[in-house]
């Protein structure tokens, strides 16, 4: 099956095979023109389309590739940060969200880190206390695939090493990468009850 990835930078290109992309399909219209007049299967991977969902020309173009699935099965992938169909659309599609790294993958991702510093730094190892190499992977849940590897990238690279000094940094920038969602604000040094007089019962309650 011919496998596309169409950029609004680069056009389309075909990735199945070694072939340069074609600025000239980089258009959102004529991207759309051109998967419709193909003849032939194919699955076209469009990155950061969303924006142009809210033209109507877009939509009915779209409408019409999912239409001629069963005479031409031609499959369109969006793939963003965010995506809100048209309602004439829904019918036609199937909404995926990527799951997050587990706890072996994120093993995998600070080994990868570490074996980059290694690289760079060619005779030197990176150094890991095995207590804080356990924490940094457990604390790096919630992540994306990137941010994880960002903030693993974070803690070796400073120094070459994963100890327990960078634990609290490593902590404090997932709580501002989660915080950029908005609908939870997450705290990483907040008060403690010790802090606050009076309200016996309160803290009863909650501790409870």
């Amino acid at each position: 099956m011919p496998l596309f990835r169409w950029t609004v930078t680069d056009g389309l290109q075909r990735l199945d095979i070694d072939l340069e992309p074609q600025t000239i399909n980089s258009a959102p219209t004529d991207v759309l023109k051109h998967i419709r007049a193909v003849q032939k299967p194919g699955i076209y991977v469009m990155l950061d389309f969303h924006p142009f969902l809210e033209d109507p020309v877009h939509v009915r173009m779209i409408k019409d590739i999912c239409i001629r699935y069963r005479e031409i099965p031609r499959q369109i992938v969006l793939i963003s940060h965010t995506v809100q169909l048209p309602g004439e659309l829904d019918s036609f599609s199937a909404r995926l969200n990527m799951s997050l790294p587990s706890d072996a993958e994120r093993r995998n991702i600070v080994k990868k880190v570490a074996d980059q510093w290694v690289t760079e730094n060619p005779g030197s190892r990176v150094k890991a206390d095995a207590k804080a190499h356990e924490m940094l992977i457990r604390n790096l849940a919630g992540l994306t695939y990137s941010d994880t590897e960002q903030l693993a990238r974070n803690a070796i690279f400073v120094d070459g090493a994963i100890s327990s000094s960078d634990l609290p940094d490593v902590m404090q920038a997932k709580y501002e990468l989660l915080n950029r969602g908005g609908a939870l604000q997450f705290e990483y040094d907040t008060a403690r009850f010790s802090d606050l007089g009076g309200m016996a019962r309160l803290k009863d309650w909650l501790s409870k």
